[in-house]
């Protein structure tokens, strides 16, 4: 969400805006998408965070939020005015690894349904990556499944960013449907090629 009025993206923040988040990914991504942004943390629940952004204060002038949490924010399940999406085609969106145990589904796949044999390829592909990187919940890592250029099945890309936003490094494997996360290992080979453990501090 964003403090000033007629901010409706990441782009449209003015060059040396201030944008808090609580999550060590979102910082480096917002890092290398807008190095001319100062991104700092930024702690508290989700009503915390967008009352601080609403009074400036720390000098913010806009937090990034999870979808799920800015929803979660509004009483009628809306959410919080000023708030600007990040371009779908920049964001990608990483499996928790512990979805499951908590039984529940994360991003686009929740309208899928639990029981979905699209959505448990999917989440099973992007956690096979994640568990090949070794990434945690705050690891720089991130998977999103989408289609093919054919227009058909799945493929599954992967990006893991510096956390000062310095590099980004991006890779893609089709997804078996029989072998998800065999797509999810081959992503993290390809991005162990490029540097990525050097990235990720291993």
């Amino acid at each position: 969400m964003t403090r000033e009025a007629g901010v409706t993206s990441l782009a449209d923040l003015a060059a040396g805006a201030r944008l808090g988040t609580s999550s060590l990914r979102r910082m480096a991504q917002v890092r290398y998408l807008r190095a001319d942004l100062d991104v700092v943390p930024l702690r508290g629940n989700v009503p915390t965070r967008v009352q601080k952004v609403k009074e400036g204060r720390d000098g913010l002038d806009a937090a990034l939020l999870a979808g799920r949490g800015s929803s979660g924010s509004s009483s009628r399940g809306r959410s919080p005015r000023g708030s600007i999406r990040w371009t779908s085609c920049r964001r990608l969106v990483r499996a928790r690894s512990d979805s499951k145990s908590r039984g529940r589904s994360h991003g686009p796949r929740r309208a899928g349904g639990v029981g979905d044999p699209a959505s448990a390829c999917q989440v099973a592909a992007e956690r096979g990556l994640l568990a090949s990187l070794e990434g945690g919940c705050q690891a720089p890592v991130a998977a999103w499944v989408g289609m093919r250029d054919a227009g058909s099945g799945m493929r599954l890309f992967g990006r893991v960013t510096a956390q000062d936003g310095s590099v980004q490094l991006t890779a893609s494997a089709d997804i078996d449907d029989n072998n998800p996360v065999g797509a999810g290992v081959r992503v993290a080979d390809l991005l162990r090629a490029q540097g990525a453990s050097k990235l990720l501090g291993r």
